[in-house]
């Protein structure tokens, strides 16, 4: 069991949860301009959205989700306006933080909260289409193997945002501050773009 699990996760999921989609690069947008410290609420709320997601899929919403592709269609709509949203807030906090290695992060300025990061996971839509995609053909495999496996995907993807973050912190300090939040805040005003796009494919 535990081998078809660590296979299923090396060449299902770590493609899937390492790659880049809404929630890696919006956290890669937060590590260049904020601190870990002011991101950690929002990272909390992204990961219980996440348990919350898997709990749902392992407990039979996959059927009810397939026969409601209405939701999916409009979904990746309200995930958009989110990140065009989170775009604004970086974009405009830009003459506020200066995250250079000499220069230190605002104290007066908040980060994402904890219910922005339940809320962004929740209208992640490839979040939800990977969820259902990786359980579908397991869902004979019966609940010990399906537990055990949404352990691992959590791990997974909680590996994966917090990675996405410090590649953003990092990047941050090697083009400067400004740069990054500009870079970073226009990045997820594409994947915006993209994600409403894909909707009406």
């Amino acid at each position: 069991m535990i081998t078809k699990i660590l296979t299923s996760f090396i060449f299902i999921v770590a493609p899937l949860v390492y790659s880049p989609g809404p929630a890696n690069i919006t956290l890669a947008g937060l590590g260049g301009t904020f601190s870990f410290k002011k991101t950690l609420p929002f990272i909390l709320g992204l990961w219980l959205s996440t348990i919350s997601g898997l709990l749902i899929c392992l407990y039979g919403a996959t059927d009810f989700i397939m026969k409601h592709k209405t939701l999916m269609t409009y979904l990746p709509i309200f995930g958009a306006l989110y990140l065009f949203y989170m775009a604004y807030k970086s974009l405009t906090s830009i003459k506020k933080i200066s995250i250079e290695d000499n220069q230190e992060e605002d104290e007066s300025l908040k980060g994402p909260s904890f219910i922005e990061g339940v809320i962004f996971q929740a209208l992640n839509p490839k979040f939800l289409v990977f969820t259902i995609s990786v359980y579908s053909p397991f869902i004979d495999e019966g609940t010990l193997f399906l537990s055990l496996f949404s352990v691992i995907l959590f791990i997974g993807g909680a590996s994966a945002h917090l990675a996405w973050f410090f590649l953003g912190n990092r990047l941050s300090h090697i083009l400067g501050g400004k740069t990054a939040q500009y870079f970073f805040g226009f990045l997820l005003i594409g994947v915006g773009i993209w994600m409403v796009s894909s909707s009406f494919k």
